[in-house]
């Protein structure tokens, strides 16, 4: 097992290679330990850096549709489910798979738009 550990903002964390697989361990406040899988970080932190090759794209120019790779080079798709028909061209919810076959997918419900399209309510993202 090889680990790293940084501290930012005193909150401390260690990247563990275990097996192949890197996981991501926060210490909590308490002493206590999450253990998170890194791919499943990466999935909340932008989907831009997921994206690979050509994207498809509605005729309001929403995404609709793109291969992803992960940062462990696992494939994915990522779909889009809702656009927005209030605002062309905006994404209001979708998908992202991980694995061929797949073995998670990170589901991003709807969003909240106020009047100028922006977003004010972006649930917590779903991995089934």
């Amino acid at each position: 097992m090889a680990y790293s550990s940084t501290e930012i903002d005193k909150v401390e964390y260690f990247i563990v290679l275990e097996g192949g697989t890197k996981k991501l361990i926060l210490s909590k406040e308490d002493g206590d330990f999450i253990e998170v899988d890194v791919s499943d970080v990466f999935a909340f932190l932008s989907l831009d850096n997921l994206i690979v090759g050509s994207i498809v794209r509605d005729t309001n120019g929403a995404a609709i549709s793109s291969g992803v790779v992960w940062p462990d080079n696992t494939p994915g798709i990522y779909t889009a489910t809702i656009v927005s028909s209030a605002f062309p061209g905006a994404v209001d919810a979708y998908t992202i798979t991980y694995g061929s076959p797949v073995t998670k997918t990170y589901t991003q419900p709807s969003v909240t738009r106020n009047a100028s399209g922006a977003v004010i309510n972006r649930p917590a993202i779903v991995v089934t």
